[in-house]
């Protein structure tokens, strides 16, 4: 949707200031120098007062492997080449270095069955790190939507248009953000 998201309508409806880091490709896994981990360490943002991350549909793309939820609570402890350490990792780096809330998004359904083992996995880690999760992938409610709006809404099958963006992805962000508020 040419670099616009609805992080950036979300700034502009709600104004609000928005650091949106999004790069083609890249993946939750630490498996390329591209890693929203690598990208994370980088990041020169001091005060956050929300930090949304997406469940990257990369990582499902390249078969990354799942990996398991860690017992601990440490960054040194978890296997950030996989896809459940990765997670582990930017939820811990982000409370610790922010000391703010941390959302966690999915993309609504695709074919991808490692995808869903991917939001299964995010939900549990919901309970053990008291994060929000914006569940596209499972909101039938959300995802009730007539074949033509599917077509304005939807690049293909996981990018968004500037529309869907706009008119489909925005409204839900801002409902479930305006009650973490609450």
């Amino acid at each position: 949707a040419v670099g616009v998201s609805m992080a950036d309508y979300i700034s502009i409806l709600d104004q609000t200031d928005v650091k949106k880091e999004a790069v083609p490709g890249t993946t939750l896994a630490d498996i390329n120098n591209k890693s929203y981990i690598r990208r994370l360490q980088k990041l020169e943002t001091d005060e956050v007062d929300l930090f949304i991350c997406q469940l990257s549909t990369n990582d499902a793309a390249k078969g990354v492997s799942l990996g398991t939820i860690s017992d601990s609570f440490d960054r040194g402890d978890f296997d950030i080449s996989t896809v459940s350490g990765a997670i582990e990792w930017i939820i811990s780096y982000a409370k610790e270095k922010w000391q703010c809330p941390v959302v966690f998004y999915t993309n609504p359904p695709f074919e991808s069955e490692l995808y869903g083992d991917m939001v299964l996995l995010l939900k549990k880690l919901q309970q053990k790190w008291d994060i929000l999760v914006i569940d596209m992938w499972d909101d039938a409610e959300f995802n009730k939507i007539t074949e033509a709006q599917r077509t304005l809404y939807m690049n293909d099958a996981i990018h968004p248009t500037r529309a869907g963006y706009l008119e489909w992805w925005t409204p839900y962000f801002e409902q479930i953000l305006y009650e973490l508020e609450d």
